[in-house]
């Protein structure tokens, strides 16, 4: 039996999985913006010590999903101007990706961007006729996997860890837009677009392609992150109801 075989795997430390779920739920609008966090609340959810807790709030802090406010961490708020200087460099990043992408690009995964668009055309019908935050969350969560792909088949693990961590706040930043807007439809195509210059080889039309779907989304934001940063947040204790969103 090959050494390798008998490692034992290390369970992941529990300020990760806290400071996880806890990410999901700001992402996810079940955690609202301006909102505190009780260290005290959130260590009893997970039946766990207040050191976790207190560990995995500092990593939200470090990454700006949380931001102090007197002595209590609160979630931080997400305006236009933060979108805005965000967008020319999460484009420049994903153009780098599919450029390094596209002379690896094989029938398997052209079948995947294939599955990504069926399960996308699926949630995005979904979204227009029922509207639920379940079927948004899908949605976004397929569009997310869609526009890491092309870093992943780059192999610059670098490149998919800084496009992943944009692609979260986008998310984000998605779910806000798609509560007064839904353009579910408009991205399911110009993401089929994208595939169809990739399975034609053909770079120009996809960065293209998402220069347009970019330019769209700035456009939608200018005026939902704006509404959202007009309205007047009043911080509250984290409720029951908010705090069982962490267990999703």
């Amino acid at each position: 039996m090959p050494l390798e075989d008998l490692k034992i795997e290390k369970p992941e430390p529990l300020k990760y999985i806290i400071f996880r779920k806890i990410k999901n739920a700001i992402i996810f609008n079940h955690l609202e913006q301006g909102e505190i966090l009780n260290e005290r609340k959130i260590a009893e959810l997970f039946r766990v010590s207040r050191t976790p807790v207190r560990q995995a709030l500092e990593l939200l802090l470090m990454d700006g999903w949380v931001i102090r406010r007197g002595k209590s961490l609160i979630v931080n708020y997400l305006f236009f101007e933060v979108f805005e200087e965000m967008l020319p460099v999460r484009l420049d990043t994903e153009k780098l990706a599919m450029k390094l992408a596209l002379p690896k690009v094989t029938e398997e995964h052209l079948a995947l961007m294939r599955e990504l668009l069926k399960k996308l055309e699926r949630h995005a019908i979904a979204v227009r006729t029922y509207n639920s935050e379940e079927d948004k969350r899908n949605f976004l969560a397929v569009e997310k996997r869609f526009h890491l792909l092309f870093a992943r088949i780059s192999g610059n693990r670098h490149l998919y860890d800084v496009l992943h961590g944009y692609m979260e706040l986008f998310l984000k930043f998605g779910m806000i837009s798609l509560k007064h807007r839904d353009d579910s439809v408009s991205t399911w195509k110009e993401l089929t677009d994208i595939y169809e210059a990739f399975r034609e080889k053909d770079l120009r039309r996809a960065t293209r392609t998402l220069e347009k779907q970019i330019r769209r989304g700035k456009k939608q934001a200018a005026s939902c992150l704006k509404r959202e940063s007009d309205y007047e947040w009043n911080a509250e204790v984290v409720t029951g109801t908010s705090i069982s969103a962490l267990n999703m």
